[in-house]
């Protein structure tokens, strides 16, 4: 009965999930940060924002604006993302991760990108500075 008491608190501290593959928490942001990102929810993508400390206001909404000016300019060029598809991870430690993935758009281009990601306070973030 213990024994089954603490693999429920255990798995709720996971929300339900259990992962095998340590990156996989570090994907599932990043895969919800892009989906906000085509879907023009930039306040929803900024929440997976590591921002530090050393970000104020002016620094924030200059990085809000040019995501909105990036995605625009993607659009009017290759047209919106039709797939994203995560192909490599590289665990540098417990607390960063390097995700690279691929992006089909609608005129059959494709761009790969790297991103790198924190843990913080327990949270993977999308880390946009060094």
């Amino acid at each position: 009965m213990a024994i089954m008491a603490i693999s429920v608190l255990i798995l709720s501290g996971c929300n339900g999930k259990k992962f095998t593959d340590p990156s996989e928490p570090a994907r599932e942001v990043l895969m919800d940060a892009l989906t906000a990102m085509e879907q023009h929810d930039y306040g929803r993508y900024m929440q997976h924002v590591d921002l530090g400390e050393e970000m104020d206001t002016l620094q924030v909404d200059f990085v809000h604006k040019a995501l909105v000016q990036y995605q625009n300019r993607m659009e009017a060029t290759r047209g919106r993302s039709v797939d994203v598809t995560i192909i490599d991870a590289d665990m540098e430690s417990d607390t960063v991760c390097s995700l690279f993935y691929q992006v089909t758009y609608a005129d059959s281009t494709s761009e790969v990108a790297s991103q790198k990601m924190v843990r913080t306070n327990g949270e993977w973030k999308i880390r946009l500075r060094n």
